[in-house]
């Protein structure tokens, strides 16, 4: 029976060490960062907040991360609570769950490669263009703001955009029609307010007829 029993355990233990040698889904929470660097991506390319990961053997990419979070690096980035995409060296494609600010806008992030480390550039893939960055500002994982912040940030933005969807036309429609009369009017009431100076009443009549009816109508 003792015997049976050591079998039984040599058993257990040893298909449990394969199960964990072998899995398609080894997760490991703190190595995330590591496993970057070992395929030729900087570090902090995903931030601190990483709860767990999952890699399947074709390298598709499963990051957990403790809830949607903000962040910077030259822009500001948005990761959402789980991000994936495919990794393979010095690339990340396919990337879902990740969208950088530009110019007011949120764009999804699509592909992320490192051509040449030696240039020290890393391109970002944003659908309407490739953006290059600094691979130094990712060297190290950032800090990543947790939801309750990142809905204060959107709240802010809302109310930024709403002044100006409200100012943008009043510039458009009051403003700059505006100045476009004043430009027009600028050359014939100086020349009017000249005329009245030098005590020529004819061409400062001239001029006020010329602005009010044209120039046909001389």
């Amino acid at each position: 029976m003792a015997i049976f029993n050591t079998k039984t355990r040599t058993v257990f233990f040893c298909t449990l060490s394969l199960l964990v040698l072998f899995s398609p889904q080894l997760s490991l929470s703190s190595s995330i960062h590591d496993l970057l660097i070992s395929k030729g991506l900087p570090a902090g390319l995903l931030p601190r907040e990483v709860k767990s990961y999952t890699l399947s053997e074709d390298g598709y990419l499963e990051v957990f991360l403790d809830g949607p979070c903000l962040t910077k690096y030259e822009n500001r980035v948005f990761f959402e609570s789980v991000v994936r995409a495919n990794l393979t060296y010095r690339s990340l494609s396919g990337v879902v769950g990740l969208s950088q600010e530009e110019l007011f806008l949120w764009l999804p992030v699509k592909d992320i490669t490192v051509d040449d480390p030696r240039s020290g550039l890393i391109l970002f893939d944003i659908g309407v263009a490739h953006k290059q960055l600094s691979l130094s500002l990712f060297e190290d994982p950032p800090d990543c703001k947790p939801q309750g912040e990142v809905k204060s940030h959107a709240r802010k933005e809302k109310g930024f955009e709403a002044i100006i969807i409200i100012i943008i036309p009043f510039i458009i429609i009051i403003i700059i029609p505006f100045i476009i009369i004043i430009i027009i009017l600028i050359p014939f009431t100086g020349t009017l307010f000249y005329a009245g100076i030098v005590g020529y009443p004819k061409w400062g009549h001239i001029s006020l007829f010329w602005c009010l009816h044209g120039p046909t109508a001389t």
